[in-house]
């Protein structure tokens, strides 16, 4: 980050995203054994935008002429298929597991974990070390 001023907002956004989950974890009563959709659903929308500001000084700044080589922007692709694309299998899954086979939602669960593994793994080896 760039800009002193979105680097603040950026830390306000991890800084949330912490409380959100300590919170959720001391308030919520069944937080280790059910899932805490309203939790997962906010913290997905604090790194959300925490990515958006990322990719937003990123796409403004020479940064996007080597965009292949910069490990930040894959960071964030993977961030975002893992959490992004894990969401609407969870609305399925709390809202109609007894209309959905449960293998099924296993098998796509894994898929969108493999997939964003995939791209930061992907990111690792295409990253250049910068000087």
């Amino acid at each position: 980050m760039i800009s002193e001023k979105l680097k603040r907002v950026n830390l306000l956004l991890i800084v949330l995203f912490l409380l959100n989950y300590i919170g959720s974890a001391i308030f919520v009563e069944n937080f280790f054994t059910r899932f805490p959709f309203f939790s997962y659903f906010v913290e997905v929308v604090l790194l959300t935008g925490s990515i958006f500001l990322v990719m937003s000084q990123t796409f403004n700044s020479d940064k996007i002429l080597g965009l292949g080589h910069y490990f930040p922007f894959w960071v964030c692709i993977s961030l975002l298929v893992t959490y992004l694309g894990v969401l609407p299998l969870l609305v399925i899954s709390y809202t109609a597991t007894n209309l959905m086979n449960l293998n099924i939602f296993f098998v796509l669960l894994f898929l969108v974990n493999v997939a964003g593994y995939t791209i930061l793994f992907f990111g690792i080896l295409k990253a250049k070390k910068e000087i």
